[in-house]
């Protein structure tokens, strides 16, 4: 990825599709956040989602269909790591080591790096959990405990769930997503894959300001000698009642759920040759002019990154109202991947070209070469125009 991109200057929001929530503190917050969870079942996974909540001075804005979204994403993510065992099993580097804290362990297997993420293999058992014991009497009749405490639960991960350092410097990125965790294994614990975006680090202006990490820094430059210290911590996990009745879907109930608050960090130091990126970077260096009504549209593509998890596509024109440009990427089977994010260095009166980084999904296995195929979405004709004629095809080198 780039380090010219500038952070949050192209996220676009609907502020007609959020709800805005005022507050003054945090418990005015949590009174909300406890409102909603016994009033309507989604609204807990959606409390859940931190990547679901816009915050914007003393405002919290929440979208309800948010979490099906990144649910979605993260069901394909997880489906994806699992169909590439056998690739991802050299990038990975094994931890396996257990914490516990409030009668939950948490064993952290692996940790892969991949295009500025780190992606944690990980699994959670919280059998010996009981809420009426591991929580206080406070806590209890907060989170309603009577409610939900005997029935059978799910354990979550949120958004905010997890922080990594390296060397002491907490790495992140504002678009982090909130993990999958699958249903219950046979034995009662559950399988969580964390993909969490080590691209920024905090900025000395702000809380809410990130400074994207410059090509010399990690994870964007790697000294095969040095030792990492990495520490990866979990300070919450979210327990929500796993089922419901036909009945309790109709009403208030079954939509109960606690914040388990704790620390399960672990510290680990690995040299930087156990550390290899997991992408392959493909240079393409290639103009496409592109015809929108009576305007021609200069387009460089720069390159292609691709991993056995991701692709991602950086190319760049001169970004103006009314349309936007799009890839659609093929294999050599004709099989579609999906894309997943767009992020941009565009802004209001940018003249020269903007840059663009198009992340995709790598679903496919044995992909020969990959084909790229412009596309113009007029937003103003309401159609997109599809540019065949002017693919670009990148082989694959296995």
């Amino acid at each position: 990825m780039k380090d010219k991109y500038s952070i949050l200057n192209d996220v676009k929001v609907n502020i007609d599709e959020y709800e805005e929530v005022k507050f003054d503190n945090n418990d005015n917050i949590k009174q909300r956040m406890k409102k909603k969870l016994r009033n309507r079942k989604p609204s807990y996974r959606n409390a859940i989602a931190v990547v679901s909540a816009v915050i914007l001075g003393s405002s919290v804005m929440l979208n309800e269909n948010v979490w099906a979204q990144v649910q979605s994403i993260w069901y394909t993510i997880d489906e994806v790591f699992s169909l590439k065992k056998e690739e991802v099993k050299d990038y990975t580097y094994n931890i396996d080591k257990t914490v516990e804290d409030k009668n939950i362990k948490i064993l952290f297997k692996s940790i892969m790096l991949d295009d500025g993420k780190l992606i944690i293999d990980a699994n959670i058992d919280d059998t010996k959990f009981n809420p009426f014991e591991d929580f206080t009497q406070k806590q209890q009749k907060d989170w309603s405990v009577d409610k939900w405490g005997n029935k059978e639960t799910r354990v979550l991960l949120g958004a905010d769930s997890t922080e990594i350092y390296v060397d002491g410097v907490k790495l992140t990125y504002f678009n982090n997503s909130a993990p999958n965790s699958k249903d219950k294994n046979d034995d009662k614990t559950t399988d969580v894959l964390i993909e969490q975006s080590i691209e920024a680090i905090e900025s000395d202006k702000g809380e809410y300001y990130l400074e994207k990490v410059n090509e010399n820094q990690f994870p964007n430059n790697i000294d095969v000698n040095k030792m990492y210290n990495f520490k990866i911590k979990i300070n919450k996990l979210h327990i929500v009642e796993s089922e419901y009745t036909e009945e309790e879907s109709k009403t208030s109930e079954g939509s109960y759920g606690a914040v388990v608050e704790g620390d399960w960090g672990i510290s680990v130091d690995i040299k930087g040759e156990d550390l290899i990126n997991a992408s392959t970077n493909y240079e393409i260096n290639k103009d496409i002019d592109l015809e929108l009504d009576d305007r021609k549209i200069n387009v460089s593509v720069d390159n292609i990154s691709i991993s056995p998890i991701y692709l991602g596509l950086d190319y760049s024109y001169i970004d103006e109202d009314g349309y936007s440009i799009e890839f659609k990427v093929f294999n050599d089977k004709g099989e579609e991947y999906r894309w997943i994010s767009i992020e941009s260095d565009s802004y209001i009166g940018k003249t020269d070209k903007a840059n663009f980084e198009m992340k995709l999904i790598n679903s496919y296995k044995d992909t020969k070469y990959i084909k790229l195929v412009p596309t113009i979405i007029h937003y103003q004709k309401g159609k997109t125009l599809v540019f065949e004629d002017k693919s670009i095809e990148i082989e694959i080198n296995k």
